[in-house]
């Protein structure tokens, strides 16, 4: 019981990261996406160095208006595990 408890507690917890980190792993993949058309089109470019500073500031972005929704969707899942843990069940 204490072991199948502990098992779903973790697997909960790497869906929270997962879901609060979704629009980052979306971003990445596109920005990586792009950068690999690009770099099939133009071959004597080094796209991917370039595309560096492009990905900080689309992560720092994305950052700045996802911060306070992330927040939130954390706190409320906090709450929850807080109310199942102190509840009792």
């Amino acid at each position: 019981s204490m072991a199948e408890m502990i098992s779903k507690t973790i697997a909960a917890s790497f869906l929270i990261g997962v879901e609060i980190a979704a629009p980052f792993i979306v971003l990445s993949m596109l920005i990586y996406i792009g950068m690999g058309v690009l770099s099939r089109l133009m071959p004597q470019v080094q796209v991917f160095l370039i595309s560096i500073p492009l990905q900080i500031m689309l992560s720092l972005l994305t950052l700045a208006m996802i911060v306070s929704a992330a927040f939130l969707f954390w706190l409320t899942r906090f709450e929850e595990g807080m109310m199942y843990f102190l509840g009792g069940g």
